[in-house]
């Protein structure tokens, strides 16, 4: 303990006199040891004052140049809606043709913060020019972690290939075609059934997992909006459609114990299958 103490002292006394020092060369010598510490207090008798009358300003203060902001945009709706729009239109032209429709809502998002700092010079100093190459440095660092593709697709897709991998066994209750109630006697029992898992589609060889609706929207599709994720799954053919041009993505399941629910249903399938446009 004595060593921290001396050697907290000498740091301290250190930095002193390397304050003393900077106040000098700025033409502060004849203050005293102890007024250098706090150069003007004022009007406060002492230190402890002044500090808690900073602190009592800033919270009387916080928030005013927010409110600030918030009155220049009341007053000036049109500007800024026009500069918006002026630095959408002119971040989707430059572009890429390739880029996807992720990364144009993302360089969307990107614009409007630009449209917000060049209309809020007068609040931050910045100049035009500086808020443009700050907002662009942010999307090249974006750009650069993530890329031109769909990176929510890849997300989605992998997300939903995970939960089968991982819960297939575990969580879908296996029947058969002709058997009206889950028949493998094997089967441990099943917390937080998930659904049922077809075990012999000969067609394809493959099985197919009917979902319950609340876990695909709750646990397949976590992090997405549902309709997004299903139209993603069906397109890359892991969710199988009702027929027909208005088809659904619920198709309706066995007839289990007497009762017919409507799944969502899944399947997985091999990589090599999946088209490399569909970025993953």
């Amino acid at each position: 303990m004595v060593h921290l103490k001396k050697g907290c002292t000498k740091g301290c006394t250190t930095k002193k006199i390397v304050i003393r020092k900077t106040l000098a060369a700025k033409g502060f010598a004849e203050l005293t040891q102890h007024s250098y510490s706090i150069v003007n207090l004022h009007g406060y008798s002492d230190s402890r004052a002044h500090a808690d009358a900073v602190q009592h300003s800033t919270k009387c203060c916080y928030g005013a140049l927010g409110r600030e902001w918030v009155k220049y945009l009341s007053e000036n709706k049109e500007l800024v809606i026009d500069a918006i729009r002026t630095a959408i239109s002119q971040w989707q032209n430059r572009l890429p043709a390739e880029a996807s429709d992720q990364v144009r809502r993302v360089a969307s998002r990107f614009a409007i913060l630009e449209a917000a700092l060049i209309t809020a010079t007068q609040f931050t100093g910045w100049g035009v020019n500086e808020s443009k190459d700050a907002v662009t440095h942010c999307f090249d660092q974006w750009v650069a972690l993530f890329g031109m593709e769909n990176k929510e697709q890849r997300t989605i897709i992998e997300q939903a290939i995970a939960f089968l991998s991982v819960h297939g066994r575990s969580r879908y209750s296996s029947i058969v075609k002709g058997c009206d109630v889950p028949c493998d006697p094997d089967q441990s029992p099943i917390r937080e059934l998930a659904g049922y898992r077809l075990l012999d589609n000969k067609q394809t060889g493959q099985q197919i997992y009917y979902t319950f609706p609340h876990v695909f929207e709750k646990e397949v599709s976590k992090g997405f909006n549902p309709k997004m994720v299903a139209q993603t799954l069906s397109d890359i053919g892991i969710l199988e459609k009702e027929k027909g041009k208005r088809g659904g993505f619920k198709k309706k399941g066995p007839r289990l114990d007497g009762v017919q629910q409507r799944f969502y249903v899944l399947k997985l399938i091999d990589e090599e299958n999946i088209d490399p446009e569909d970025d993953i």
